[in-house]
């Protein structure tokens, strides 16, 4: 009678202790917002998208690059997920001693395309000029806020107040807008008996948030809300708040230019040249 020790888990063998836990990579993507593709990853390789971290959200309608770290998943398994997937390329992998951080970015680069644009050539001639010699009010764009009926910036700013009745409210509630039918008949079932695990069968998808904060509900019960909206990735969590401090930035920036137009004032960062 010998005990014969096997591993639960394949994945988990021997991580050379030399390499650094986390595998940086750039992510090309198409028409998907950075959560969705984080979420399409995840799926493929059998892990928990809270594994993956990144320095900011990119927007769906858009060809990005972005650079994503992930928590002990070498680089081939990665490498062979460019066999598999549409609209998704991943490259330039290195093994690193961190995360990477929300925020930590140096900057972005944009390669603007407009078209169907209407207007005289002389409409267009001015507000170019107008681009080049004042430049343009920075304002968080569409993307910060949502594109659903309710604006994450409210979430955010329940959160922020501590009213955790109101956020599971904005985040589950019935909404107007086009949405996928089993949303909608989670929403309404959630809206009509407050049950999670009843508004979690009209999911056939449980990777969405609404599925993550439902699944935490039923675990932990209505009393421990804080607790069942710690199961959603923290990433996602963080960028309610992100959202509030966007829309804060975007009326006070308006507020200061309503007040002093575009010359400089004391208190105002200038780069000089």
């Amino acid at each position: 009678w010998t005990e014969v020790k096997t591993t639960s888990d394949p994945r988990k063998h021997s991580w050379p202790k030399s390499r650094g836990s986390y595998c940086h990579f750039v992510l090309y993507k198409e028409n998907k917002d950075t959560m969705d593709a984080i979420n399409v990853l995840s799926k493929f390789l059998r892990v928990k998208p809270n594994i993956f971290s990144y320095m900011g959200t990119k927007d769906k309608r858009a060809i990005t690059v972005q650079a994503i770290a992930v928590l002990k998943i070498t680089a081939q398994r990665l490498s062979h997920l460019n066999k598999c997937l549409m609209n998704f390329k991943l490259g330039n992998f290195t093994y690193q001693k961190h995360p990477l951080k929300l925020g930590e970015l140096q900057g972005n680069n944009f390669t603007v395309i407009l078209r169907n644009i209407t207007g005289t050539d002389e409409q267009v001639e001015q507000a170019m000029t107008s681009l080049r010699d004042i430049g343009f009010i920075n304002y968080y764009g569409m993307q910060r806020f949502g594109t659903t009926a309710v604006p994450t910036y409210q979430v955010g700013r329940a959160i922020l107040q501590s009213n955790w009745e109101e956020m599971i409210d904005l985040i589950l509630k019935p909404r107007p807008g086009a949405e996928k039918g089993y949303l909608v008949q989670c929403r309404e079932e959630w809206a009509n008996t407050r049950d999670p695990e009843a508004a979690l069968r009209k999911l056939p998808v449980k990777r969405c948030v609404e599925g993550q904060l439902l699944r935490g509900l039923s675990r932990y019960g209505l009393k421990n809300i804080v607790t069942a909206f710690g199961i959603i990735p923290r990433n996602n969590r963080l960028m309610y708040i992100h959202s509030y401090q966007s829309y804060v930035w975007n009326n006070m920036v308006s507020r200061r230019i309503e007040e002093y137009g575009l010359k400089v004032v004391p208190g105002d960062l200038v780069l000089k040249g």
